[in-house]
């Protein structure tokens, strides 16, 4: 006669059923005995409703359900989610001008290392070509002075033929225009002040293909320690702020080719003061615009 190993039965359990392993003849599924009737896992949760039902209708005790069925499920109320969006929103208005800023600050810093570069290399290429050490000794400034668009463009990734800016033109691009002070305006410097802005000088204007525009002007005919002093409006002038140590930049370049500090830096914020005092700033704290 065959034997069968016994079944293995734990006791009741709280929720009112009996869980039983027959390892004999289920491979070790588990089945769940219910008010006398036995039931896999799954198939007890199909047939929940049906027991629940018949269990109040005759009168059972409603400790019978298994916990697992009568959990609740949390959820945020709308009130809750309201007011969350509500304080996401606060926090967006706080910060964003402020990151928006600093975005821009650094677009200004990008463009202005490119194009004093641009105009570092470009001098450099000058004396390169004419196998010369000292600019002073080289046709450069005949070609600025001259406004010579296709001898710069050697030099210079240019949109346009080169252009003369005089000394009111090119201090009218500085101004953000308020007509209630002066016949030009007043420029509102941001980092200088208020202040009716000095007389930048007569300058060469170079239309860049990146958008930019350098304005070159001064430049000596002898050997000195400063050969160019160079403008840059990193963004344009058809683009704002239009405003010195921010978008527009005023540098020096030695008769080497290479940019020179002028060791103002700590001028930038003075009222009226736009030498290359900002420029100074921006290289002394790590090409950064801290101000």
């Amino acid at each position: 006669m065959e034997r069968h190993a016994p079944e293995r039965i734990q006791p009741i359990m709280a929720d009112g059923c009996q869980e039983v392993r027959r390892s004999s003849n289920l491979d070790g599924k588990k089945i769940r005995r219910y008010e006398g009737k036995l039931f896999t896992l799954k198939s007890l949760s199909s047939n929940l409703p049906t027991l629940l039902s018949s269990n109040n209708h005759s009168g059972g005790n409603a400790s019978l359900i298994p916990p697992y069925a009568l959990k609740k499920r949390a959820a945020f109320t709308l009130a809750e989610v309201l007011i969350t969006l509500g304080i996401i929103g606060v926090v967006a208005a706080l910060t964003l001008p402020t990151l928006i800023s600093n975005h821009r600050k650094q677009v200004y810093i990008t463009q202005l290392k490119k194009s004093v570069s641009t105009v570092e290399n470009a001098l450099k290429l000058v004396l390169a070509d004419e196998g010369v050490d000292d600019l002073a000794s080289t046709k450069f400034r005949d070609y600025v002075m001259n406004r010579d668009s296709n001898a710069l463009r050697k030099y210079f990734n240019l949109s346009k033929d080169v252009t003369y800016l005089s000394a009111n033109e090119r201090e009218y691009r500085t101004l953000l225009i308020d007509k209630s002070s002066s016949e030009h305006g007043v420029m509102d410097m941001k980092v200088t002040g208020y202040g009716t802005p000095k007389k930048l000088g007569n300058c060469t204007l170079l239309s860049m293909a990146d958008g930019s525009e350098i304005c070159i002007s001064s430049l000596s005919a002898t050997s000195y320690s400063t050969y160019a002093n160079v403008y840059i409006d990193v963004n344009g002038y058809d683009k704002y702020p239009n405003t010195f140590g921010y978008d527009m930049f005023f540098m020096m370049y030695n008769y080497n080719g290479s940019v020179m500090l002028s060791s103002h830096e700590n001028y930038c914020g003075d009222a009226g003061f736009i030498d290359p005092a900002c420029f100074d700033r921006v290289v002394m704290d790590g090409w950064q615009i801290l101000y």
